[in-house]
C-alpha cells in the first residue's frame, strides 16, 4: 500500500470501485446501443418494405391477435406490426438522429377510413398511391430489436424470419438441456420444461414481440453454464446480471422482463451451492440497476438531442403502468387475472402434475434434504413475479394475456426448489456427485 494512502482511504476506493464500474458499463452500453441503432437506420428500407408488403396477406389474415390454441397462446400481431412499421420507416422523412431516438412510424392520415381494421391493415395503407400520411413517435423504448429485424428484412419476408426464429430458439433449448443435464443431472431439465410451459415456444416463434425475453433468457442460461467457473464469483455474477438487465431494457417492449432475471437467477442458485439471500438480492439489484439505467439512458439522450420531451412521456407512461387506473383495479387484480387465464388450461394442469410428482418424490426422499440457504433463496425467487405484478398493477391487469408469462419465474424456481430437496443428487441424476 502506498505510503500516502491510509487503510481507510483504501477501503473507500474499494467500495467506490463497483459503483464506478456499474456506471461505466451502463454508459458504455448506452453508447453501443445508440451506435448500433444508427448503423441499422442507415440501411435502405425499400427492400424491407417490399418484404413486409409481401407478407401483408398473411399478417392481415392473422389480425391483431392470433390464437392458435388456448387464449394464453395468443400472439401479439398488434405489437409485431409496430415492430415492422418501425423497421420499414422511410429514411427520407426525417433525420437519422430523430429516427434513432424518436422511433417514428408512418400511418395514413385518414384514420376513419381504417376504423375497425387491424393495425397491420392501417400500416400497409400508407403504401397506397397518393395517400397522405402522418408520423407517430414511440421514443420511450430503445427498440433494440431493430438491430436484428432490419438486417433480416433485407433478405427475408416475415414468414422466413419466423422460421429462423424457431430454429434458433430450438437450438438454444437443445444447448441449454445439454449443459443442464451434464452439470446438474437429467432431472433438472424439468426446469426447462417448467419454463416452456409458461413461455409457449410456438407463440415465441410466431411473435417477434415475445421472442426478446425468450431468447435473452435462454442465452443467459447457456452462458451461465458455459462460463460457470467465472460466474460463480459474486463480482462477476453481478456484472453478468447487470448486463442481462441492460439487454432486457434494450430489446424488450415491457412484456415479461422479470423472466429474464428470475430464470437465470434460479439456475445460478443451483450452481452456486449454498448462496446467501443477500447474494441473490444483490444480483437482483444488479439486474434492476442495469434495466433502469439503460432504459432511462434512452430518455435522457432523446431529451438532450431532440426537441421532444421523451422524459415526460416516459414518466407519464410509468405512472400509468404502476398506477391503479383510477381505482379500477384491486392491489392483486393482475395476479387474479393471470390465475383466471390459467383456469381450465392444459398448461396449468401439466404444471400441477409436475409439482405433485416432485412433491411425492421429496416425501419419499426426506433424508436427502439440502441446504436451507439454497431453499430460502429459491423460495424468494418464487415471489418475484407476484412482486412485479403488484408494482406494475395496471400493466399486468390490462395485458394479462401477455404478462401471465411472468409465472415462468415461479414455475422454474419452484421446480428448482423441489429438485434441490434431493440434495446433490436427484432421482434421475447421473451417478457422479453434482455438488457445486
Amino acid at each position: 500500500m502506498p505510503a500516502n494512502l491510509s487503510p481507510g482511504g483504501e477501503k473507500h476506493i474499494n467500495v467506490l470501485h463497483p459503483v464506478f464500474k456499474t456506471i461505466g458499463i451502463i454508459l458504455l452500453s448506452i453508447l453501443i446501443g445508440f451506435i448500433l441503432l444508427c448503423a441499422v437506420y442507415l440501411l435502405p428500407t425499400e427492400k424491407m418494405a417490399a418484404h413486409v408488403q409481401e407478407s401483408g396477406e398473411m399478417l392481415i389474415r392473422e389480425g391483431n391477435y392470433l390464437v392458435w390454441s388456448h387464449a394464453v397462446t395468443m400472439s401479439d400481431g398488434f405489437t409485431d406490426c409496430i415492430i415492422l412499421n418501425h423497421a420499414i420507416y422511410d429514411n427520407s422523412r426525417t433525420s437519422l438522429l430523430r429516427r434513432v431516438l424518436l422511433n417514428p412510424e408512418t400511418f395514413p392520415a385518414d384514420s376513419e377510413k381504417y376504423a375497425g381494421k387491424s393495425r397491420i391493415e392501417r400500416a400497409l395503407g400508407s403504401f397506397e398511391e397518393g395517400i397522405q400520411t402522418v408520423d407517430e413517435n414511440y421514443g420511450r423504448y430503445w427498440h433494440g430489436y431493430l438491430t436484428l429485424i432490419k438486417p433480416l428484412l433485407l433478405i427475408s419476408d416475415v414468414a422466413g424470419m419466423r422460421v429462423l426464429n424457431m430454429l434458433i430458439q430450438a437450438l438454444l433449448l437443445i444447448l441449454c438441456s445439454g449443459q443442464i443435464s451434464k452439470r446438474l443431472g437429467y432431472a433438472h431439465c424439468l426446469i426447462l420444461f417448467a419454463f416452456i410451459l409458461f413461455m409457449p415456444p410456438v407463440t415465441a416463434a410466431l411473435s417477434f414481440q415475445f421472442s426478446s425475453i425468450y431468447l435473452i433468457t435462454l442465452i443467459s442460461v447457456f452462458l451461465l453454464f458455459h462460463f460457470e467457473s467465472s460466474l460463480l464469483r459474486f463480482s462477476n455474477a453481478y456484472t453478468f446480471f447487470l448486463i442481462i438487465g441492460i439487454c432486457t431494457a434494450y430489446f424488450d417492449l415491457l412484456t415479461s422482463p422479470v423472466v429474464a432475471l428470475g430464470v437465470p437467477l434460479a439456475f445460478w442458485v443451483l450452481l452456486s451451492g449454498t448462496p446467501g439471500l443477500t447474494q441473490v438480492l444483490g444480483l437482483s439489484a444488479g439486474w434492476g440497476i442495469g434495466y433502469a439505467g439503460m432504459w432511462s439512458g434512452k430518455w435522457v439522450l432523446a431529451n438532450l438531442l431532440t426537441s421532444e420531451n421523451v422524459l415526460a412521456d416516459a414518466q407519464d407512461a410509468a405512472r400509468l403502468r404502476i398506477g391503479n387506473h383510477g381505482g379500477a383495479y384491486q392491489r392483486y387484480e393482475g395476479f387474479r387475472r393471470v390465475l383466471v387465464c390459467l383456469d381450465r388450461n392444459p398448461i396449468a394442469v401439466l404444471f400441477i402434475i409436475l409439482i405433485v410428482l416432485l412433491l411425492l418424490s421429496v416425501l419419499l426422499k426426506r433424508r436427502h434434504l439440502t441446504s436451507p440457504k439454497r431453499l430460502l433463496a429459491l423460495a424468494v425467487i418464487c415471489l418475484y413475479p407476484f412482486a412485479w405484478d403488484a408494482v406494475f398493477l395496471q400493466h399486468t391487469a390490462l395485458h394479462w394475456w401477455m404478462t401471465w408469462r411472468n409465472m415462468a419465474v415461479f414455475s422454474c424456481a419452484l421446480t428448482s426448489l423441489l429438485l434441490s430437496c434431493f440434495g446433490s443428487r436427484s432421482p434421475l441424476s447421473p451417478a457422479h456427485d453434482n455438488t457445486p
